[in-house]
């Protein structure tokens, strides 16, 4: 080879690598600009939250000052009944009668409990969107959503709007108590914990109250992973129990 075409062909090599660098470092700025657009978007999406919530703290404002405090636990719970039932029964749907039937037993008591809890806040009866397809199980989040049974309407109206949205918070927070608990931790739904982040939001309750719920919970075993998450459902439970304003 003559020393030209050596020129010729490490020319070709610097202005190669040059394009590749710029390509790289193009593509790099695209990623970054793209990152800052979804931060924004989100950032924009929390202020309409928040700006949502002070409009639905106002419109349960006079509702709320004649309700017991212990209210928000509980329609918090009987929503945590009704997620956790419509995901654990919806799962064992395509099962054979004898699994069915097993598991609708195991789920008696705790429908029991939230009959009970629908009575006593005037909102009943306690139902959950009833899955026996597929595609009905699949679309579980947007069924609630949707107020498919009529329970979120009835307890906005007997209680407040903010009841609902702590109510549907409730919910999403029970369907992934189901998922954890049924996988040992292994599987989480995003879905709902992006509806639980939304409605914990509405509801005005402080981030570091539902947070830990937001993601799936970390761990080195099932046990480890189930009892994280379960201990901090049980937190969220006792702030909300907790006199306004002594958790805060």
């Amino acid at each position: 080879m003559s020393s030209e075409q050596i020129r010729a062909a490490a020319r070709f090599t610097l202005i190669t690598l040059a394009l590749a660098g710029t390509y790289l470092l193009l593509q790099q700025v695209w990623m970054a600009l793209g990152g800052l657009g979804a931060d924004w978007l989100q950032a924009r999406q929390n202020l309409t939250l928040v700006d949502d919530a002070q409009v639905l703290a106002a419109r349960s404002r006079e509702a709320e000052a004649r309700l017991p405090p212990q209210r928000r636990v509980e329609a918090f719970r009987l929503g945590q009944q009704m997620g956790f039932l419509a995901e654990y029964l919806g799962s064992h749907a395509l099962s054979d009668a004898a699994v069915r039937a097993q598991a609708e037993a195991r789920a008696a008591p705790l429908a029991a409990q939230a009959g009970t809890l629908a009575e006593a806040l005037g909102v009943a009866p306690a139902m959950w969107p009833a899955a026996s397809t597929a595609d009905e199980f699949a679309r579980l989040q947007a069924r609630f959503e949707a107020d498919e049974t009529g329970l979120a309407g009835r307890i906005e109206a007997a209680l407040s709007p903010r009841h609902r949205a702590l109510y549907l918070l409730g919910v999403h927070v029970g369907i992934n108590r189901a998922v954890v608990q049924s996988s040992g931790g292994t599987f989480f739904n995003g879905l709902s914990a992006s509806q639980l982040v939304r409605h914990a939001t509405l509801a005005g309750l402080p981030p570091a109250w539902w947070e830990p719920l937001s993601r799936a919970p970390e761990g080195a075993t099932p046990e480890a992973r189930q009892a994280r998450f379960i201990a901090a459902i049980e937190a969220l439970d006792a702030a909300l129990a907790a006199p306004p304003g002594a958790t805060r």
